[in-house]
């Protein structure tokens, strides 16, 4: 995956999170691609919607479906990604507020 930087949900994207108003503040590292977009790829379509896949794995179906190794390593990059675009946007010791999450 690329360099990833935390990005604000404003007025220029705001139309994709309908949930969302001005007076919020949200901020994410990756876009996913709606399977209607990906020309039938789905989770093939790109890194990002493959690793949003692997994090969608349900725990239910540890046993049955398998893939639960890929589950953890996408906990593993995005930790490590929230951890890197925190200190590319804020700083080696951000002051930050509120909670951070993938974005996912």
């Amino acid at each position: 995956m690329t360099k990833v930087f935390y990005r604000e949900i404003d007025d220029s994207n705001r139309g994709d999170h309908t949930r969302l108003t001005a007076n919020d503040m949200c901020m994410f590292l990756y876009e996913f691609t709606a399977f209607e977009h990906t020309n039938g790829l789905g989770f093939k379509f790109s890194d990002t919607n493959q690793l949003i896949h692997n994090l969608k794995k349900k725990p239910s179906e540890r046993l049955t479906k398998g893939g639960w190794k890929y589950k953890a390593e996408a906990i593993g990059k995005c930790a490590s990604a929230m951890r890197m675009a925190k200190q590319r946007n804020f700083g080696a010791n951000p002051v930050v507020e509120g909670a951070w999450s993938c974005g996912l």
